[in-house]
């Protein structure tokens, strides 16, 4: 099952994140993103799918004004490992994603 991706279900994407976390079973989270409600076709972001990508960091913003008076509208950014930066745009964009825990690797030795 997928879930909506803006800036209504940011708080929901960050429990979630941090309920795998907190299991201690996971060292990361990694995010799908998908154009269809389905999850059957992967967005991409310069060519390539947003498939199985760990996350770093994710941004809410409200809607404002700019310096220019214009309004700027309100978005969901997510920052992925390799520092590329995925941004669904509310009222542009319908995105949706399904998120996955990366295991933690024990190390012995």
């Amino acid at each position: 099952m997928t879930t909506q991706l803006n800036t209504q279900t940011y708080s929901q994407i960050n429990t979630e994140v941090t309920n795998l976390l907190k299991t201690g079973q996971y060292s990361g989270v990694n995010i799908t993103i998908y154009v269809d409600a389905e999850g059957n076709v992967p967005a991409t972001l310069n060519g390539n799918a947003v498939e199985n990508r760990k996350i770093m960091k994710i941004n809410s913003t409200a809607s404002y004004k700019n310096k220019q008076g214009q309004t700027v509208k309100p978005c969901v950014d997510i920052l992925f490992n390799n520092n590329e930066d995925f941004k669904a745009v509310d009222e542009d964009d319908s995105y949706y994603y399904k998120l996955v825990g990366v295991a933690v690797v024990k190390r012995f030795g």
